[in-house]
């Protein structure tokens, strides 16, 4: 797949590579570090939220979240999403409040990695497209 077509849509690149018999399907991304912020973009913070907010166009739940348990989070937000679209698959994106807070400075630089909690086939992968479309990379 082309550049191109994965900044088209970035969830292609997931679809492609997710294995129907798959089991792991949770994990974890670090938000580590910003990829050439010039002057004139946005903080890391605000391109954070446009990376949650293109994931939610491919029903992906994307979101800051209260609480620490990821995996009673994750079935928090995959209920909530069935209850919405029944069809739905509960995959999510989050990051506790907590590690946001202490990841963003004032002005939205990242000023320590952040935690990126992911749930659903393909999910990290999508993750990943997203934010590096917005200008932000990942570690793990």
């Amino acid at each position: 797949m082309s550049t191109a077509q994965a900044l088209r849509d970035p969830l292609a690149s997931a679809r492609a590579a997710t294995d129907p018999n798959a089991t792991d399907r949770s994990g974890l991304l670090m938000l580590d570090d910003d990829v050439d912020e010039p002057a004139s973009r946005t903080c890391a913070r605000n391109r954070l939220e446009e990376a949650f907010a293109l994931l939610r166009r491919y029903a992906i739940t994307a979101e800051r979240v209260e609480g620490g348990d990821p995996d009673r989070i994750a079935e928090s937000l995959a209920a909530r999403r069935r209850s919405l679209f029944p069809d739905a698959d509960g995959a999510c994106v989050f990051v506790t409040a907590a590690d946001f807070a202490r990841s963003f400075d004032a002005d939205g630089r990242l000023v320590a990695p952040l935690a990126l909690h992911v749930r659903g086939d393909g999910v990290a992968d999508a993750a990943r497209a997203a934010l590096r479309r917005v200008g932000l990379s990942v570690t793990a």
